[in-house]
């Protein structure tokens, strides 16, 4: 999050925990932070930082999260006081860890995690708490630190992910663990729902949101790397696999005098390369969340050309929210979900109608309804109301254990 901001479900979600006056402590585990040697490392081969600083660093600022107070500091692991609410622990393994959390599934990192999980608990004199676990990875510790309930919060089909191929028997067997151990789980997709946890008595479909006061802001400055030449394309997310590549490339050849921008890191290597002999292409890189809502404003085209297939089935991009609550015009394929908005976005079923509509939209915008519409359809979207979704579905589990001890 110090890198990033908090443009993910999981932050979004602990930001509302930490307004929200129902909830009195939180303890947030972190997961294991880069060695220093190795960011240096990194950042030597790299000469520059993954993320630069946003240019504006003070604006959103939500809650700060370093902070002077430090609970308990460990050969392996750092606990901080960020505020009144939310504690941080930090787990320092002094070594790499490989993509898909590998250095946990070895029993003695596992034991290391459970053992200052645990100190930290006896520290901040929790005695009564929920555990809410957002990383499939990490469901048997959860379960193991578990008091009186529970919670997994399900995002995206793992198993169906292009890069996850090798991981797929571990990663069932966490699904299973979460499907036998969990008492409550939330689903980011209905598709999630209805295949991993179909047979699982307490499951619940519940969307991303997005932060409202983000998109409200005004007098925006054009970002410097932003060209506006000419009209512009925009997508926000992760550059991988689940992009369609006959649908952009169909889409950049057709809309010849139109800028197609993409924010965010390049995770699949090789992948986009195709893409880059054409003039009317721009890769920015990864930006902090705070400058996405500038960049957004100023796309005139917002697009989100996925693959229709099992991974993206399972998926609710949160780029569709934040889109909508910038006002824009969006063209998709159809990947849920989009069914859910269709009354204020184009989907698209096959790359020739999708390069066709991106013309159409540019030449006549907002024909078939109106930008404060496009608004007005996230306006009961937030990151607060998805929470209290969530907590009362929590007291009611609670209530209903109760009845059955009595």
């Amino acid at each position: 999050m110090e890198r990033e901001g908090f443009r993910t479900r999981e932050a979004n979600l602990l930001i509302a925990l930490i307004k929200n006056p129902n909830v009195d402590n939180i303890l947030c585990v972190n997961r294991p932070k880069i060695p220093g040697y190795v960011r240096y490392v990194l950042n030597v081969k790299n000469k520059k930082m993954l993320f630069k600083k946003p240019y504006n660093n003070n604006q959103y600022r939500e809650i700060s999260i370093t902070s002077n107070e430090i609970k308990k500091t460990g050969l392996f692991s750092k606990l901080k006081k960020v505020n009144g609410k939310l504690n941080v622990l930090d787990i320092i393994y002094y070594l790499p860890n490989p993509k898909g959390n590998k250095l946990e599934r070895l029993n003695i990192f596992k034991r290391i995690l459970l053992q200052e999980v645990k100190k930290s608990i006896n520290i901040l004199e929790f005695d009564n708490y929920l555990t809410w676990c957002f990383d499939l990875t990490r469901i048997d510790v959860a379960n193991t630190l578990k008091k009186d309930l529970l919670i997994f919060d399900a995002i995206d089909n793992l198993l169906e992910h292009d890069q996850n191929k090798k991981d797929c028997f571990f990663l069932e067997k966490c699904y299973k663990s979460a499907r036998a151990n969990a008492e409550l789980i939330f689903t980011v997709s209905r598709d999630l729902k209805n295949t991993l946890f179909f047979d699982h008595k307490n499951v619940f479909y519940l969307p991303n949101a997005i932060n409202q006061q983000m998109y409200k802001r005004r007098n925006i400055t054009l970002p410097n790397d932003l060209p506006k030449d000419k009209k512009t394309v925009g997508y926000v997310g992760l550059l991988q696999e689940r992009i369609d590549l006959e649908v952009l490339e169909t889409s950049i050849t057709y809309n010849k005098n139109v800028n197609f921008i993409f924010i965010g890191p390049v995770l699949a290597k090789g992948y986009f390369d195709k893409l880059k002999k054409y003039k009317n292409v721009y890769f920015l890189g990864p930006k902090h969340h705070t400058e996405v809502p500038s960049y957004i404003s100023f796309f005139d085209v917002c697009i989100i050309p996925h693959k229709l297939n099992k991974f993206t089935k399972s998926m609710n991009p949160l780029k569709l929210y934040e889109y909508l609550a910038a006002g824009k015009e969006v063209i998709t394929t159809p990947v849920p979900p989009s069914e859910e908005f269709k009354s204020v976005i184009h989907i698209c079923e096959n790359k020739d109608v999708f390069a066709r509509k991106i013309k159409e939209v540019l030449n006549n915008p907002f024909c078939k309804f109106s930008k404060q519409d496009v608004i007005d359809s996230v306006k009961g979207e937030s990151w607060e109301h998805r929470l209290e979704q969530m907590l009362k579905l929590i007291d009611n589990e609670i209530e209903n254990r109760r009845r059955r001890l009595v």
